[in-house]
């Protein structure tokens, strides 16, 4: 995942919050760049307004499974 199309999606008003959030949190749990996965979760903690570490991947995938529903 390259850092531009993060920052594309990210600034695309068209796009549904819950989709960007879906998004960032697949490449949180997949891509093999750790930039990619601090940019997403950079984006992701923004959106969500979490005052957490971006690279706290596992505390915010299982946050967002809890309350991915109020998206």
């Amino acid at each position: 995942m390259k850092v531009p199309l993060l920052e594309y999606i990210n600034n695309r008003n068209d796009i549904p919050k819950i989709d960007k959030l879906d998004f960032f949190m697949q490449v949180m749990k997949t891509d093999q760049s750790l930039t990619a996965v601090e940019y997403a979760g950079r984006y992701f903690t923004t959106d969500t307004n979490l005052k957490i570490k971006p690279l706290a991947v596992d505390y915010l995938a299982q946050w967002w499974a809890a309350n991915r529903k109020n998206y």
